[in-house]
């Protein structure tokens, strides 16, 4: 049943929780290493989405996001850059100063985003009421040519095997990623 599902999610989260509330480490796992015990932006903005589709907030989860937003630290060792963190996180915290800061990092690169960074982007900003036509007009001009919208870019990052950073993605990451942005 939902009940009983959804008293398993709690006591999972319960178990990873760093603090009471939130925020949440990255891996469920027994060890005690320091190695499994990291907080990530996107770990934590997954949990605060799924709980907020529940209609669940909690109000230590938004102090962290309030957090990061003000430090302007949109970073994970698992995500390229700050704009996929910024999107996880945009699905479920809603504040204007965070809006601005997403806006701000969007007008700044815009000339350097490839088609899935650029559906992330609209999304977000999609997420928060935002403008987003510049963005489409982007968008629709890369994707003329279906092979560039069709690519796997870059959308997490793989374990590092002999010293060297690898990244993941997939053309169905990148169409999916178009059709939210189109759809929201």
């Amino acid at each position: 049943t939902n009940g009983t599902c959804l008293a398993q999610v709690v006591d999972g989260l319960t178990a990873i929780e760093k603090s009471e509330g939130g925020p949440y480490y990255t891996w469920y796992t027994k060890s005690k290493k320091r190695l499994w015990k990291d907080v990530d932006c996107v770990a934590n903005a997954q949990i605060a989405y799924f709980l907020h589709l529940q209609e669940i907030h909690l109000p230590q989860m938004n102090k962290y996001f309030e957090k990061i937003t003000n430090k302007k630290t949109f970073e994970s060792p698992y995500y390229p850059s700050p704009l996929h963190c910024m999107y996880f996180v945009a699905r479920s915290y809603t504040n204007k100063h965070f809006s601005h800061m997403l806006q701000g990092y969007i007008e700044s690169h815009i000339k350097h985003l490839n088609p899935l960074e650029l559906a992330l982007a609209i999304s977000s900003m999609r997420y928060h009421n935002n403008k987003v036509t510049f963005l489409l007009k982007r968008l629709i001009k890369q994707c003329k040519n279906l092979d560039v919208c069709t690519r796997a870019y870059p959308f997490c990052i793989d374990p590092m095997r002999n010293g060297k950073k690898y990244y993941s993605g997939s053309p169905a990451i990148t169409a999916a990623a178009i059709v939210e942005a189109l759809s929201l």
